[in-house]
């Protein structure tokens, strides 16, 4: 009998308003761009309903009755409609709830979503009643009450807000239904939870759930919303039923979701083996203690370094070079691709004289760094030394823009071990001021000197280019230059500008 009083409700001949009847709830939409034309629609709609009622000796409630208006106009936020109903208004509300689900002005389901995320914390200090009890609580009774507690209450109506952007606050509350399920610690990796438990992770259960219903609806002409033609999205965070879902071929949303979730499995075994097989993975975030320990470390190590005053020379013995002490380049090629630790070392600066200089300084320059760089060969080092009779002015004493130019293409121009043999002029001074301080990274080694029965293994680093901590950093030693011709450190204002 209330079934047949419910179906026979008259219906307003206005196309722009809607009935929706489910079971003793019934909805009254009408859809307009003015607040003032809904207000003029609804209250003859209502009046109508209430002459039904009376005719069937049936009593109308307006005071169960709400109105709501749904609009992405903000800043009518506030607009109450003035909608009566036998001379009673009917109560304005924000958040209407309509079989079982919260609505809101501008459809975002916020509110269901946090009051589903409420409803599953509530269910999930059963679940931990049970994980903590003595009873013969396993974890397939535990999956089956989650299934049937969390999951179900999530999964209701899902078609309809699974694709709001206030999910992941559901979520939050089934991942922990999940560590229930399977005794993990919230380091556990999400995408690990659900496998280990066995559940379909909850993006693929609505997903599937929506598409299934689509498929319903596509099947069945009798459906409310069949062959209805979907609308263009006003907003971006707006996923419409109609536009972000299709319709299905399997036989049951079972299979389709065991489907997908095996598809979605492989893919994340398939990032987490790039991940691992990546080369050289960096460290997002170092933790407190590792920087403590890293720092210690480097302390140290830079307590274990002999001072830097070892590295200076007081006194650098020079011979002056005749023609039966200089290199030929026969001598060039009979020596060594690199110095030994026993093999000796000697610096033989000269002075200019009237012939083309000799090249055994930059030859010895090339061959110690023959251990730090590729090693050259003796045409590489002819061709590349800018110490030729082409490099000089006729008075052999200013070397010319050629000299400066192949001076350049070596490593550390501005080492004063290139200009041993040369008088500083204003020219070098300002060409080695111009390009910075010679100060290589190292380590570098000092060899043994049999010549003058000294025997050296300090290690000169590139740590002593910085001095002790200041406030906001390390002071830099930009006076300190070592020079990897020489094997010594110098101060570089000294040596250009010093008596």
């Amino acid at each position: 009998m209330f079934n047949i009083y419910t179906n026979d409700q008259p219906i307003s001949t206005d196309s722009n308003v809607k009935h929706y009847i489910y079971a003793d709830d019934t909805a009254i939409t009408v859809q307009h761009d003015q607040f003032e034309n809904v207000e003029e629609k609804l209250s003859p709609t209502l009046d109508i309903l209430g002459k039904y009622y009376r005719r069937n000796y049936l009593k109308p409630n307006p005071s169960k009755t709400q109105v709501c208006a749904f609009h992405l106009r903000n800043r009518c936020a506030n607009r109450i409609l003035n909608v009566y109903w036998d001379e009673t208004k009917i109560t304005n509300t924000q958040c209407p709830k309509y079989l079982g689900i919260t609505l809101d002005r501008s459809l975002t389901y916020r509110f269901h979503c946090e009051n589903t995320k409420h409803k599953i914390i509530t269910r999930n200090g059963i679940l931990r009643k049970l994980s903590g009890s003595t009873w013969d609580c396993n974890p397939h009774v535990l999956r089956t009450t989650a299934l049937a507690l969390c999951f179900s209450a999530v999964e209701y109506a899902s078609p309809v807000w699974g694709r709001s952007s206030h999910t992941k606050k559901v979520d939050v509350a089934l991942n922990e239904s999940c560590r229930l399920i399977t005794g993990c610690l919230k380091n556990t990796p999400v995408e690990q939870l659900y496998i280990l438990s066995g559940i379909a992770s909850p993006p693929i259960r609505r997903s599937t759930q929506a598409d299934w219903e689509r498929t319903k609806i596509t099947a069945d002409p009798r459906h409310p919303i069949y062959g209805i033609t979907p609308q263009l999205p006003r907003l971006k965070s707006r996923k419409s039923f109609m536009n972000h879902t299709k319709a299905i071929s399997s036989t049951h949303p079972e299979v389709e979701r065991t489907t997908r979730w095996r598809n979605e499995i492989s893919m994340y075994n398939l990032n987490l083996k790039i991940l691992f097989t990546m080369n050289n993975p960096k460290k997002r975030f170092e933790s407190g203690a590792s920087k403590r320990k890293r720092k210690a470390e480097e302390e140290r190590k830079s307590k274990l370094l002999p001072s830097v005053s070892k590295f200076f020379t007081k006194n650098l013995e020079i011979e002056k070079t005749s023609p039966s002490n200089s290199f030929s380049s026969n001598d060039i090629q009979d020596m060594p691709s690199s110095p030994s630790p026993s093999s000796p070392i000697n610096i033989i600066p000269h002075e200019m004289p009237s012939s083309p200089p000799s090249f055994s300084v930059s030859a010895i320059a090339h061959e110690t760094l023959s251990s730090f760089s590729p090693s050259l060969s003796t045409n590489e080092i002819l061709e590349k030394s800018p110490y030729n009779s082409s490099s000089f002015s006729p008075n052999g004493n200013i070397p010319n823009l050629d000299f400066f130019t192949k001076l350049l293409a070596l490593p550390n121009p501005t080492d004063i071990g290139h200009f041993n043999h040369l008088t500083l002029s204003d020219e070098l001074k300002k060409f080695i001021v111009e390009y910075g301080s010679c100060q290589p990274k190292g380590p570098f080694y000092r060899y043994s000197d049999s010549l003058n029965n000294r025997v050296s293994n300090l290690t000169f680093n590139g740590k002593y280019y910085s001095g002790s901590s200041v406030p906001g950093g390390k002071k830099m030693r930009l006076w300190l230059c070592y020079s990897i011709i020489l094997q010594v450190a110098y101060c570089q204002p000294c040596t250009l500008f010093g008596n």
